[in-house]
């Protein structure tokens, strides 16, 4: 179970230890204030690989937090339910946010719940009024949610999207802190691969899965698939990181990517390779102390691969032989990217959330700006030219002091009136 009580314990950390400074320059003021002189030792762990850069509401990689508890303390009333953010006429993204989080800042702003559901029956944005993380993943088909309590994983649980908006949710404990995750299917529930990232050293690092497990939606059984022997072989190289195994637990397959960023293996659950992709140009594991590793994302259609090491963010075609096509920063650009989900939402769009306010965070002299913090939605074409941009502005914050980012994408067929950049 992570409270809020843990993410001051962890941002105290950063606070004390001048090594931290490049991961918490992005952050709030009230929030390394609320972190000064609580410090806790205990094992941190993350999602791999976690890229959370250049943003004022994230915490980086390294202690495993995705976002900063709580709401604003300022005047005015608590907020539990807003209108959608308008949108253009026809937008081109082909997916709606269904599942945001907000920071208001130095107290001034309104006092805003931290987790908020799209709910399609009052086509509005509902509250999700508690201290701990909350976030909803839909099925494949749309149909049913996952919940999830605690940022690092308390407890899940699957009801129909009604029902899960509205709280009626049977809950599963997770003992073990590793999150899961739906499968491709949506047969399955899958955990997610997580790593001990109490090191400084990204090279001590072990992952903490001892097995692929996965679960049934329904009852909350768990069958289990040993992690080849293979794939810890290659780990312990340190030439290769594993990606989020794929598949379901009769057909799972673990993909590793090459730290260099240019080669991608696919082994099956006897060890073997059954499959290899070259790409040209690929982006090698980077960013830094502590998140020096890559993610990969397919584009649905599997033509397209983006890449990303806490520095670049590329993408590549593969119908051209893995040819690199488009390239941009992400850590100094004010440039969010959900690491355990995909930027893509269709087969020929990206989507990356842009915070002005915080593009120049790293440079000489820069300070963190105190308003403004609304996120500007960017889609992006294959080659990440620029296709359409949409800026998300919390309806009752007009000055700005509250910011919001996205944690959950969903095709908008599915789900009509939720905001699309």
């Amino acid at each position: 179970m992570l409270t809020t009580d843990d993410l001051r314990d962890a941002m105290a950390d950063a606070v004390d230890d001048p090594a931290a400074e490049a991961y918490t320059i992005g952050l709030s003021d009230r929030a390394l204030a609320d972190a000064g002189g609580q410090r806790a030792a205990r094992r941190w762990m993350r999602p791999v690989p976690a890229i959370a850069v250049g943003t004022a509401f994230v915490v980086a990689g390294t202690f495993g937090v995705l976002a900063l508890g709580g709401s604003g303390s300022g005047n005015g009333k608590r907020v539990t339910e807003m209108n959608a953010p308008g949108t253009v006429t026809d937008p081109k993204a082909q997916s709606a946010l269904l599942d945001f989080e907000v920071e208001c800042l130095d107290g001034r702003g309104p006092k805003m719940a931290m987790d908020w559901v799209w709910d399609p029956e009052t086509q509005q944005y509902r509250a999700v009024d508690s201290s701990i993380y909350t976030s909803f993943t839909p099925s494949p088909d749309g149909k049913r949610a996952l919940v999830i309590k605690g940022i690092d994983s308390e407890a899940w649980g699957v009801a129909d999207w009604a029902d899960a908006v509205a709280g009626r949710v049977a809950l599963h404990p997770i003992s073990d802190r590793i999150g899961v995750r739906w499968t491709t299917d949506g047969k399955e529930l899958t955990s997610v691969t997580t790593w001990d990232a109490k090191s400084q050293d990204p090279d001590a690092a072990t992952l903490v899965n001892k097995t692929a497990d996965f679960y049934d939606p329904a009852t909350g059984s768990k069958r289990s698939v040993p992690i080849p022997q293979a794939v810890w072989d290659l780990i312990a190289s340190r030439q290769w990181r594993p990606v989020q195994w794929q598949g379901g637990h009769d057909s799972i397959v673990f993909p590793m990517v090459s730290t260099a960023g240019d080669r991608v293996e696919w082994l099956n659950a006897q060890g073997h390779v059954i499959r290899t992709l070259t790409l040209k140009d690929g982006l090698p594991a980077g960013g830094g102390p502590g998140s020096p590793y890559l993610s990969i994302w397919f584009s649905p259609d599997g033509r397209y691969l983006a890449e990303s090491n806490a520095t670049l963010f590329a993408t590549f075609d593969l119908n051209a032989g893995g040819r690199r096509i488009g390239q941009t920063r992400v850590d100094r650009d004010g440039i969010f990217i959900r690491v355990d989900s995909s930027p893509w939402s269709g087969d020929h769009d990206i989507v990356l959330t842009i915070d002005p306010a915080t593009k120049d965070l790293g440079k000489p002299g820069a300070k963190e700006s105190k308003t403004g913090h609304s996120p500007v939605y960017r889609v992006l074409s294959p080659e990440l030219k620029v296709v359409e941009e949409s800026k998300f502005v919390l309806p009752d914050d007009p000055l700005g002091y509250c910011a919001s980012w996205p944690i959950t994408w969903a095709p908008k067929t599915r789900f009509p009136g939720a905001f699309v950049p």
